[in-house]
């Protein structure tokens, strides 16, 4: 019997040590029964957070990808709008010129056709007699000045009688003036656009004029305002260019 417990012994003996030797010949990390020591929970959530962290990085740079698109489409849009806007711009600008140029041409026509209605009315005996101190040639009056002022001076003294510098609208028109023998002002000047001659009307010279050869100069860029002269050789060409500040005789018209 003692010697049947002695090999119980033994064997027991054996057998712890056999199970502790197979125990060291598992994996690390791992027990006996299986289980996930901390080591590897510990790894996994580092893979999880890393995954995350990557699909964040991901949902950002679509975000950008889109913002972009979006912003340049915008930026696109308005370009696009500005060029139609300076399209628009340019199309107003012409359609407000070709107005202008058209209702200038329909001023300068009323004008006329008003200067021609008072010529009928004259010569068809409908106006009025001249002042005392006219002279009256076809159907307008003149007043002929003996002395002399400036060229705004002459105008005022004219308008405050009802009356113009003198506006020569016809070949007859001139040679009459040109037969009285002296210099006078007349209602021309482009003191408004150098280079755009218009009557004291506002309406604008047509046709070549009566300029003597060479004329205008515009002498020292300061001649605004025309006289005609008698002492040029050509029996109509007579008008010349003058400073509007210089002192001459002058004839006012109605």
């Amino acid at each position: 019997m003692e010697m049947d417990l002695e090999d119980i012994y033994s064997n027991a003996d054996v057998i712890s040590k056999q199970h502790f030797s197979d125990l060291d010949k598992q994996p690390k990390g791992t027990s006996g029964t299986g289980t996930a020591e901390p080591e590897t929970v510990g790894w996994k959530k580092y893979r999880l957070t890393a995954v995350c962290l990557g699909l964040l990085c991901v949902t950002q740079l679509i975000v950008i990808i889109v913002l972009c698109v979006h912003y340049n489409g915008i930026i696109g849009e308005a370009e696009r709008n500005q060029n139609q806007m300076k399209k628009t711009f340019s199309k107003l600008t012409t359609n407000y010129n070709l107005s202008y140029n058209s209702c200038t041409a329909e001023k300068d026509q009323l004008q006329k056709s008003l200067r021609n209605y008072k010529t009928f009315q004259y010569e068809f005996g409908l106006g009025q007699a001249c002042p005392l101190g006219w002279t009256k040639f076809i159907s307008k009056c003149y007043f002929i000045s003996s002395e002399t002022i400036s060229w705004a001076e002459g105008q005022e003294y004219c308008r405050q009688r009802g009356a113009n510098l003198v506006i020569i609208n016809s070949k007859e028109e001139q040679e009459f003036i040109s037969n009285l023998k002296n210099n006078y002002w007349i209602g021309l000047s482009d003191r408004d656009k150098e280079g755009t001659w218009k009557w004291v009307d506002g309406s604008t010279l047509t046709g070549e004029g009566f300029w003597e050869t060479e004329q205008p100069d515009d002498h020292r860029g300061q001649e605004d305002c025309v006289e005609t002269r008698n002492d040029f050789p050509n029996h109509l060409l007579k008008w010349n260019d003058l400073g509007c500040k210089e002192k001459v005789k002058w004839i006012c018209e109605k």
